[in-house]
């Protein structure tokens, strides 16, 4: 105490004496109940409280009287006593003393608390990511409200309108059909376009949605009769940028892509449904008089079946529908048209492309925490071996079992509840990271857990965490006290520790080598378009006032805008972009050996001017590409490619030959003035088909998307395309730009994202090991230097002894990988159908991790090693 102390018993307190605060004299009367020097104390704290007061003032005095009463009351919790004197003796005092003497340990000894809660909290983080991603995504892609009974028809193949009404009207099982198709938006507001994403989506499949509207109405049946009033729902995120969430948004009419649409709803945040992304929902009419009611064949049909009625009867129902389909108009169908539809269901669909990744993620998160969890066990175990004498010597002073289990147990409850929060904030930011890994435009990518589902896993992880911290020296201090414990035994068990670490680091090296292997081989695919500085712009009008005259006459004028941009080398028109876009099929009939269209052989058909084929980079193998002077008044040509003509003229000259590709008009031949390279349209590891290539002047089209190549970057080439947009035709909507390069990454798909998480779990995973291996081996020259003394007075080489540590390492990391290789074999048919040119038994993929290992491990016990060698045999037989 810094304060004079008065005369023993004298504690002023008289009226006007300034008093220290009376709730922390009380704490303090109690504190010092059973001391012989209590009233001395407290008449010395109390002079000291009104000579601080006097100097600096009452706050000031409180305060320093605080700090007073908190180191003696630290100090009697250091005893091991209570706050009045005594021993613990009840449980909770128990507990409260050795959190007490934990949080002095810990604070004692921080790096080994560093270690232990960084090591977890990384596996914890790791793993509460990958949970929350897949539930959420699981969950997101229930956006129905009877997910069970909703259906997506025929995912493979596009629907028409004319033949969703003929479901309609046929089928037998479906409570509600309907269909939808996403398109880009432009919203006109007083300070200029607002471009999004919208969905025209039939009424009925409206109502099936999970959510409801937070305001206004959702669409209905009359919304979707031809002639009605135009009208939208709008997504919350949308009204609030545009509208600033004024309630009076409900009711307004805005004009939209060019049409006069009112709002009568307001959809909640995180209703993307049924297309991703989605922000405007517009009622899709049944237009029997729409020139596109047939022809347009990329509407996807979904709806919700009745009740007690299985997916394989709705399949049936459907197989019968398109044959009574293919009947009324066989010219224009084959008679077992149909036969292969399937039928899935809605979440599935949204969520199948990404189940098999986002699953194994977890699986490989699950591995890493176990790894992680056995190192942690490495380190415990070492430190309860170091703890050994102090533990027996508090159990011979009086100390039961009991109580020193306690303590362990306390111990590692505190150190795991570090980790499991640091985990828990972890996890929260690599959630965020881990959708934006998967390629753009996937479904349903999301970390939506909710927070009591994600709270619950981290409390569970933690759990399991805290029980094998604290399970593993409570058996060697159980089996050491009822016994002695041996050398051996003490080496045994972090030995098996460090071959599990080694084993699951192999299982998540192996399953990331396969997947990098068929990154590498799908790298390598040709593709017969060069991606690099490509970007692509979607140009997406509708309505009547945009017809194919109007929008050619826009897209030349777009066109030569760009050929002036600065940057640009190429640009032009397309209908599909490769690997982006689906292609429509139709069926050919050659001049030369006529047919049914029924029965004729189907093609792929893509609009393309030679700008666009310039921009590609699609070679012209034989022949010419189109030019400027191929119009309407001039003779109708096409471009084949080298499949289909190997396939309808094989060893033959296709240059010249005549085909007609509408069914429409059978007797409409077209000149075959080129052969151009083949494309990889559907995806890396589908085949290149047949497909053949027709003029947009010569062929109209409404709906395109601009290509063009500027090594300057796609930014540039986006703002030059909405710019004349906005210039010349304000509602015409412009989608988001693509980058090639990035649409081909994207095609890599899973194989891909998943190759990147699990590399890097595997690299951690085999960090962790070798720190593990590490802390066995330094453990075990530490506990056996007198040994090694007595060995090199005896004469024994310091480099066998360093050898002989570097070959126990590399054994035991040598089991490990044989036993990893067992579960890599495994893991490799987890992912065969991720895989692309390369085996499951790849010996690559084996191999080199293998190496890694062992290297690892021999830098691991390097360390280890050097230290053996370097023991002073005098004191280390002085230390015996």
């Amino acid at each position: 105490m810094s304060a004079p102390a008065p005369s023993p018993g004298d504690r002023p307190g008289g009226p006007g004496t300034p008093r220290p605060p009376r709730p922390l004299e009380r704490l303090l009367e109690r504190l010092l109940r059973n001391d012989r020097n209590g009233d001395t104390v407290l008449g010395d704290l109390a002079q000291g409280h009104r000579l601080s007061e006097q100097r600096s003032g009452r706050p000031a005095a409180h305060l320093w009287y605080a700090r007073q009463v908190l180191s003696l009351v630290l100090h009697r919790l250091a005893e091991g006593r209570t706050v009045d004197g005594r021993a613990p003796a009840t449980l909770g005092e128990r507990v409260a003393h050795e959190l007490a003497a934990a949080t002095r340990g810990m604070a004692r000894r921080p790096g080994f608390t560093a270690a232990v809660s960084g090591v977890l909290a990384l596996a914890i983080a790791a793993s509460t990511a990958a949970f929350s991603v897949t539930v959420g995504t699981f969950e997101a892609a229930r956006g129905w409200r009877e997910a069970e009974r909703t259906v997506v028809v025929w995912p493979e193949e596009g629907q028409s309108l004319g033949q969703l009404g003929v479901l309609q009207e046929e089928s037998q099982v479906f409570e509600a059909l309907g269909a939808w198709v996403a398109q880009p938006a432009v919203m006109a507001l007083p300070e200029g376009g607002e471009t999004t994403s919208a969905v025209l989506l039939s009424p009925s499949l409206f109502d099936a949605l999970a959510a409801a509207p937070v305001l206004g109405r959702g669409l209905t049946e009359e919304d979707g009769r031809v002639g009605a009033e135009p009208v939208m729902v709008m997504g919350q995120g949308l009204w609030t940028r545009a509208f600033g969430a004024d309630p009076a948004t409900v009711g307004r009419v805005v004009e939209v892509n060019g049409v006069a649409r009112r709002v009568v709803g307001v959809m909640p945040r995180g209703a993307e449904h049924p297309v991703a992304g989605a922000e405007l929902w517009v009622p899709l009419a049944m237009d029997p008089f729409d020139p596109d009611f047939w022809p347009r064949r990329d509407y996807t049909a979904a709806g919700v079946v009745q009740r007690g009625v299985s997916l394989e009867a709705a399949r049936q129902d459907l197989v019968r529908v398109f044959g009574i389909l293919a009947a009324r108009f066989p010219f224009f169908y084959r008679p077992d048209w149909g036969q292969d539809a399937t039928v899935v269901l809605a979440g599935e669909r949204s969520w199948r492309g990404v189940a098999t990744p986002l699953l194994l993620l977890l699986a490989g998160t699950a591995l890493l925490l176990l790894v992680a969890a056995i190192d942690v066990g490495n380190l415990v175990l070492a430190r309860a071996l170091e703890r050994d004498s102090e533990l027996k010597v508090r159990a011979a002073v009086g100390a039961s079992r009991g109580q020193v289990v306690q303590q362990i147990w306390i111990e590692a409850l505190l150190r795991a509840a570090l980790a499991g929060g640091l985990g828990w904030l972890g996890g929260r930011a690599l959630a965020g990271l881990v959708p934006r890994l998967f390629p753009e435009g996937t479904l349903v990518v999301t970390a939506g857990a909710s927070a009591p589902q994600v709270l619950g896993f981290v409390a569970g992880v933690t759990v399991l965490a805290w029980t094998l911290m604290a399970a593993i020296p409570t058996l060697h201090f159980l089996g050491s006290t009822r016994r002695g414990l041996g050398r051996g035994e003490r080496a045994r068990a972090p030995g098996a520790l460090v071959v599990a670490q080694a084993g699951l680091a192999m299982v998540l090296l192996v399953t990331a080598g396969l997947l990098l292997r068929t990154v590498w081989s799908l790298s390598t695919v040709e593709l017969g378009f060069r991606p690099a500085s490509v970007t692509a712009v979607p140009v997406s009008p509708r309505g009547e006032e945009f017809g194919p005259g109007r929008m050619a006459l826009l897209r030349d004028q777009l066109s030569e805008r760009l050929a002036r941009a600065a940057g640009v080398e190429a640009a032009g028109w397309i209908s599909a972009v490769p690997l982006l876009d689906p292609v429509a099929t139709t069926p050919v009939n050659l001049e030369e050996r006529p047919g049914e269209v029924a029965v004729a052989p189907r093609v792929l058909q893509v609009v393309a001017d030679e700008g666009a084929l310039a921009a590609l980079g699609i070679e012209v193998v034989q022949g010419r590409a189109f030019t400027p002077l191929d119009r309407t008044d001039t003779e109708p040509v096409v471009l084949v490619s080298r499949a289909m003509a190997a396939a309808l003229w094989p060893g033959d000259d296709p240059l010249g030959r005549r085909v007609a590709v509408d069914p429409h008009a059978w007797d409409r031949f077209l000149t075959v003035v080129g052969v151009v390279e083949d494309v990889r349209w559907a995806g890396l590891t589908v085949q290149p088909g047949s497909v053949f290539y027709l003029s947009p002047r010569q062929q109209p089209a409404t709906a395109m998307t601009l290509v063009a190549r500027a090594p300057t970057g796609g930014g540039a080439v986006a703002q030059a395309v909405r710019a004349g947009l906005a210039e010349l035709a304000p509602a015409v909507p412009a989608g988001g730009a693509r980058e090639m390069d990035a649409v081909v990454r994207d095609a890599q798909g899973a194989a891909r994202v998943l190759m990147g998480l699990l590399g890097a779990l595997a690299a951690a995973a085999t960090l962790l090991g070798a720190l593990g291996l590490y802390g066995v081996l330094a453990g075990w020259v530490a506990g056996r230097r007198p040994e090694i003394g007595v060995r090199l007075a005896l004469g024994a080489s310091p480099g066998r002894l360093a050898l002989g540590v570097l070959r126990t390492g590399a054994a035991l990391t040598a089991v490990g990988v044989v036993v990893g290789s067992v579960g890599g074999a495994y893991a490799g048919r987890a992912v065969g159908s991720l895989l692309y040119g390369v085996s499951t038994l790849d010996p690559l993929a084996f191999g080199l991790p293998a190496v890694v290992l062992v290297a690892t491990a021999l830098l691991a016990a390097a360390v280890p090693a050097v230290r053996a060698a370097a023991v002073d045999p005098a004191r280390a037989l002085a230390e015996k």
